[in-house]
């Protein structure tokens, strides 16, 4: 449920929402990626919950890494989500395909096209890693189906309004996570593709815990639940930025075999297992690319204390 929050309020945050979309997209794109770092940067100086929880977050990932080196990730991190608004300031500009491969290059692209040639459209497998807002907008741009992706809606109307005003600009679609089972369905019968982020915590009611980096962590079960109902492909997608390049590298991984053992709760524990293991390695691969801050261990298995 969305917290109270008086019209002031919620006017001045999404008047600060706007000016700094607004201010940001006039300039030149690498401009505005510049600047969002600075402002990345000032986050990580002053944003000391966040700071902590990211702090806490690598300790657990990676116990032996030393603490400068975890630091020195961190704040990476911090950067690159400056770098995200920036490029989500910008998106209003990209409106052609050759747009989109200037700013991303797709990699396993055909093979997803031949894939929802069979009409069955398509689940990507994803996560809050590189450009995940730009991504689903590049893809389209370039002739693709729309892709319908699920959200939770932020709490502040307002400014909810304005994010998804800019993430369907291209035609995509946006799916409230807490009432998607129809949409999903009806995306997945159009021959479309539908992205799942499955890298949040989750209250235990809504997932099933699965080993994320050795520790236990309430994961959606969604994915795993509708794979297995509807016989969708599963395809694993993630977006990574290349220094070199100056650019992202989108890459598709060929289709998931699911497990099917003729028992649903245990079908759904291993294929959810089976996402989570291809979500560590794209951050074990590039972990200054993932949201440090968010809290993916807070939900314990009962009788567990808090990790935070």
């Amino acid at each position: 449920m969305a917290r109270s929050r008086g019209p002031i309020r919620e006017f001045v945050e999404y008047a600060a929402a706007w000016s700094a979309l607004k201010s940001l997209g006039i300039l030149p794109r690498r401009t505005a990626l510049d600047l969002g770092k600075l402002v990345g940067l000032a986050a990580y100086r002053l944003a000391g919950g966040l700071k902590r929880s990211g702090r806490r977050n690598l300790e657990i990932a990676f116990p032996e890494m030393p603490s400068a080196e975890r630091e020195r990730i961190l704040r990476a991190a911090f950067l690159n989500a400056g770098r995200q608004l920036g490029e989500f300031s910008q998106m209003p500009k990209l409106r052609t395909a050759e747009d989109a491969h200037r700013t991303v290059r797709f990699e396993g692209r055909e093979m997803v096209m031949d894939t929802l040639a069979e009409g069955r459209g398509a689940l990507f497998l994803t996560g809050h890693f590189g450009a995940w807002e730009l991504s689903p907008y590049c893809l389209r741009l370039t002739g693709s189906p729309p892709v319908n992706f699920l959200v939770r809606r932020i709490d502040n109307p307002r400014v909810e309004a304005l994010a998804d005003r800019y993430r369907t600009l291209c035609g995509n679609r946006t799916i409230d996570k807490s009432k998607a089972a129809r949409p999903v369905l009806a995306a997945l019968a159009r021959g479309e593709m539908v992205g799942i982020l499955a890298d949040l915590n989750t209250l235990e009611h809504e997932g099933v815990f699965v080993n994320f980096f050795g520790v236990p962590a309430s994961t959606t079960a969604g994915l795993a639940v509708i794979a297995l109902k509807t016989g969708a492909p599963v395809i694993p997608v993630h977006t990574r930025w290349d220094e070199k390049e100056r650019r992202y590298v989108q890459t598709f991984e060929p289709e998931l075999e699911l497990i099917r053992t003729g028992s649903r709760d245990e079908d759904v524990l291993s294929n959810t297992q089976a996402f989570t293991a291809i979500i560590e390695r794209w951050i074990r691969e590039d972990p200054d690319q993932w949201i440090w801050v968010h809290r993916r261990w807070k939900t314990r298995p009962r009788g567990e204390a808090s990790m935070y």
